[in-house]
């Protein structure tokens, strides 16, 4: 019976190293069984906020407006324009006027430009200075994928602005970027 133990002992450590040994072989044999993922890619989805007159009408640029002879404490006739994301993400969107305007003889502070979301509500009333400081949010959230919103802009100039005119801001840009929120 020990001679049986003994034996058995001894065949299942020869066979756990011949079991050791194949895999080993199969693991460095250049023939061994494996699986590929082949032709992988990966790219970016595209973002692309576009601006417009209206919905027909949409690129990435378009002829901004001209609020001429404003009164103190008045505001402007309306500025409407259309916002679409064309891209594949949502887009949180943001103004802001990248252009100094130092030098101007309107100070920038004088000049509330407020943006109305006519789709469906939601404001902003940032002077021009907090545009050039800084990109402001628009107030609606988040752009889906195709979606297009409508917005009306109106200046007004301050009541408090008082001295000799004629005062003006130099020609400025009001870009909207579009961010995966």
């Amino acid at each position: 019976m020990k001679l049986l133990v003994a034996f058995a002992r001894t065949a299942a450590i020869i066979g756990a190293v011949g079991v050791v040994v194949v895999g080993a072989t199969l693991a460095l044999d250049g023939n061994a069984p494996h699986g590929i993922l082949s032709a992988n890619e990966v790219s970016a989805a595209s973002a692309d906020l576009q601006v417009g007159p209206d919905a027909n009408n949409l690129s990435n640029s378009f002829p901004g407006f001209k609020f001429n002879n404003m009164i103190p404490g008045h505001t402007s006739d309306a500025f409407s324009f259309t916002l679409k994301n064309n891209g594949l993400v949502s887009l949180a969107v943001t103004a802001r006027i990248p252009t100094d305007l130092t030098g101007s003889s309107l100070p920038p502070d004088k000049v509330v430009l407020k943006i109305d979301n006519s789709s469906n509500g939601g404001n902003i009333g940032p002077t021009i200075a907090d545009l050039v400081a800084g990109d402001q949010p628009l107030a609606f959230g988040t752009l889906s994928p195709g979606q297009v919103k409508n917005f009306i802009i109106h200046a007004t100039m301050s009541p408090t602005l008082t001295g000799q005119g004629p005062f003006s801001l130099k020609p400025f840009d009001l870009v909207f970027t579009g961010t995966q929120p």
